[in-house]
């Protein structure tokens, strides 16, 4: 796998994340559960968790770009989220 896949397959990770961090953020706005206060501590446990894997994987794809940049190898990354120069859009990828 190169940088650029695993750079894709990051952002693919962080797009679920966030999508999952919607639900339960709507989930808490509904608190139809009897036990409403152990249910609002679960969902925020959850959001954390899953707020704290975007940020980490942001992270690690943002020193892939840095990477990719600084050797010269700036194609878009499908599922980034950020267009890059795309010099490298002739050639082969390198990994």
């Amino acid at each position: 796998m190169d940088l650029h896949d695993l750079r894709g397959r990051l952002a693919k990770v962080n797009e679920d994340a966030e999508a999952l961090v919607k639900d339960i953020q709507e989930m808490l706005a509904l608190r139809k559960m009897p036990d409403s206060r152990a249910w609002t501590a679960m969902c925020n446990g959850m959001m954390m968790r899953y707020q704290d894997t975007i940020e980490a994987n942001e992270e690690v794809m943002s020193k892939i770009d840095k990477h990719l940049i600084s050797a010269g190898d700036c194609r878009p990354v499908r599922g980034s989220g950020q267009a890059a120069l795309s010099p490298a859009s002739e050639g082969p990828s390198r990994g």
